[in-house]
């Protein structure tokens, strides 16, 4: 099953850090993964219904929380590095037991498994 990761790391969320990133806790509450760098060649294969996984590797322990993309990405603005950046809308957001993504984040914190 195609399942996009976001990251989410508590070191990144510390004050003096971008205003980008947002809490492991945030995300969970909200329903929405803001902000989030997605290059094109993700973006095209992203619809709703994948599976969507946020991860805090950083959190003692580690938190993962999982849920199902509603709709399509929602443009937000551009990266500084011309990437644009999209709203993940994740309805069905639910933190479960950690288990270590598959993949490697991007410098973006996102991964994808086609």
């Amino acid at each position: 099953m195609p399942t996009l990761y976001l990251d989410a790391p508590t070191g990144k969320t510390q004050q003096g850090t971008s205003t980008f990133y947002r809490t492991f806790d945030t995300i969970v509450a909200s329903k929405v993964g803001p902000d989030y760098a997605i290059y094109s060649g993700i973006a095209s294969q992203l619809s709703s219904g994948i599976k969507v996984v946020v991860c805090d590797k950083d959190a003692q322990p580690p938190r993962r929380a999982e849920g199902t993309m509603a709709g399509n990405l929602v443009l937000c603005g551009v990266a500084g590095n011309g990437v644009r950046r999209y709203n993940v809308s994740i309805p069905d957001l639910i933190e479960v037991g950690y288990v270590a993504p598959p993949v490697q984040f991007n410098p973006c914190g996102v991964a994808f498994v086609p």
